[in-house]
């Protein structure tokens, strides 16, 4: 077995994954999906993902998702052959040199309930629950877009003044500075390391950014992943002292107005945001997969 990193990911390597993650699925009735999204990660400078091979096969491929709050969520999949001997553990151990030079306080390994091969490795490295996400589904953008133009739904935000109407914005890099501190407040990290990530995702042709403005006021921001046929939604927050007056719905009608139509959405959501998860609900979205989050103790 050799264990290759790489800081991004060719065709070829992404189609290991896709194999591999077809074979988990086929082998375990469920699988999560390994992270594969390098532009979304707020530094290059470190290795990422590393895929363990036999020959020219790759058997492993583990991943790291950085944040840029002093955090790594890592996603793995093994193939059901090569379990149980020692692949998981050899790729954890080579992207341990990462996390190292990167000085990742916490790491997060990434799993999916109801595979036993996967508790046993949580329990093996002695990682402890922490919480879960929800990966939530929409077939088609505008199935939202009509299911908002009923009723009260389509009431504007309750805390904008008279002539003054929320306006969704491409967000340009000269925003970094403004949005960098609301980002930060929103995903608990510091200014810089929101400005990095937003400047890392803005140099991806995949990647639509948008801040909400109220009047002359940046209240809110939000984008998604264009992969084609579908989207995936991701960095949505609203100003505290804005929230709860309409706004996050306001933001979400938006940016799915912005997806093309026909083009299906997913997004994640925490367990512990009930808020959030209602209003996903109340747009069409329907929960498909349960991720949870271990925290892997950092004195291995």
């Amino acid at each position: 077995m050799v264990i290759r990193q790489f800081k991004r990911l060719s065709a070829l390597r992404k189609e290991q994954i896709a194999s591999l993650e077809r074979e988990c699925l086929e082998a375990d009735g469920a699988v999560c999906p390994v992270f594969a999204e390098p532009f979304l990660n707020y530094t290059t400078k470190v290795p990422a993902f590393f895929f363990a091979t036999s020959g020219n096969r790759a058997i492993g491929v583990l991943s790291l998702f950085l944040p840029g709050d002093g955090t790594a969520e890592v996603s793995a999949v093994v193939a059901p052959t090569e379990r149980k001997k020692g692949v998981f553990k050899a790729l954890l151990k080579t992207a341990g040199q990462s996390i190292k030079q990167l000085d990742i306080a916490t790491v997060y390994l990434v799993s999916c309930p109801g595979v036993p091969d996967c508790d046993a490795c949580l329990s093996a490295v002695n990682a402890l629950y922490s919480s879960s996400e929800f990966k939530m589904f929409l077939p088609k953008a505008g199935a939202a877009l009509a299911l908002l133009e009923k009723g009260s739904k389509k009431t504007p935000p309750k805390k904008q003044k008279d002539g003054e109407k929320p306006v969704l914005l491409p967000v340009s890099g000269k925003d970094i500075p403004s949005l960098s501190p609301l980002l930060g407040d929103f995903f608990n990290t510091d200014p810089e390391s929101a400005g990095t990530w937003l400047n890392t995702i803005l140099g991806s042709e995949k990647t639509h950014f948008f801040k909400l403005i109220l009047g002359k006021t940046l209240i809110g921001c939000g984008g998604y992943v264009d992969s084609g046929k579908s989207a995936s939604v991701f960095g949505i927050g609203i100003e505290k002292s804005h929230r709860g007056a309409g706004f996050g719905r306001f933001l979400m009608r938006s940016i799915l107005g912005a997806i093309p139509s026909g083009h299906s959405v997913v997004l994640q959501v925490s367990d512990k945001n009930a808020v959030a998860f209602s209003l996903y609900k109340s747009l069409g979205f329907e929960v498909t997969a349960t991720t949870r989050y271990h925290i892997l103790p950092m004195n291995r």
